[in-house]
């Protein structure tokens, strides 16, 4: 186990002093003013993020850097519109297969 606290842990903690997890009236009120207590010390623990933790998005999903260069967008500008094109090919070959395999039934 890493000794970084990670928001994880840290909303763990947080989420086993919430209040409402227990029924006694006088519990609920400890467990308050530990809630409390932890939720208050959010600014000062140095908590190790990754974008992953931060905004619950896994690495794969995540957008591509922004070019740097005017050259550079319009490389990737190519490249998308090119990967558009490949994509619409198939599926108007997919579509063109399946109206051929549909000419025999009536509809």
């Amino acid at each position: 186990m890493s000794p970084d606290l990670t928001t994880r842990t840290y909303r763990t903690i947080l989420g086993l002093l919430h209040p409402d997890r227990v029924q006694d009236p006088e519990l609920k009120q400890r467990y308050n003013e530990a809630f409390l207590l932890w939720k208050g010390l959010e600014h000062i623990i140095p908590f190790k993020l990754t974008f992953e933790e931060r905004t619950g998005t896994p690495k794969a999903n995540m957008p591509p850097p922004m070019p740097k260069t005017t050259r550079e967008m319009w490389e990737l500008r190519e490249k998308a519109r090119q990967k558009r094109s490949e994509r619409a090919k198939r599926a108007a070959a997919t579509r063109k297969a399946r109206s051929k395999g549909d000419a025999g039934m009536v509809r």
